[in-house]
């Protein structure tokens, strides 16, 4: 882990214009990896994004058969009634 006070102690040691030239760079490494994860967040927040309309679609699809096969069962039993006579 990164002792921040450690470092801190360091840079108080050189003189104030690398001082600076150092807290730079390492803010430019921050915000380059930082970026990076962005990016990754991003594509997997696209994947859980089509992840989730498969889903959906499946969803969808099995209650429609469900639905279907609810209002098939009035049916079949006036069908076999009127046969049962």
């Amino acid at each position: 882990m990164v002792d921040l006070n450690k470092i801190a102690e360091n840079l108080k040691v050189l003189p104030l214009e690398e001082q600076e030239a150092i807290v730079n760079l390492i803010q430019l490494k921050t915000d380059v990896d930082m970026d990076k994860v962005l990016n990754k967040l991003d594509v997997v927040n696209a994947k859980l994004e089509a992840m989730d309309a498969k889903f959906e679609s499946k969803f969808d699809s099995l209650r429609l058969l469900i639905m279907g096969m609810i209002a098939l069962i009035p049916i079949a039993f006036t069908i076999f009634g009127y046969f049962n006579k």
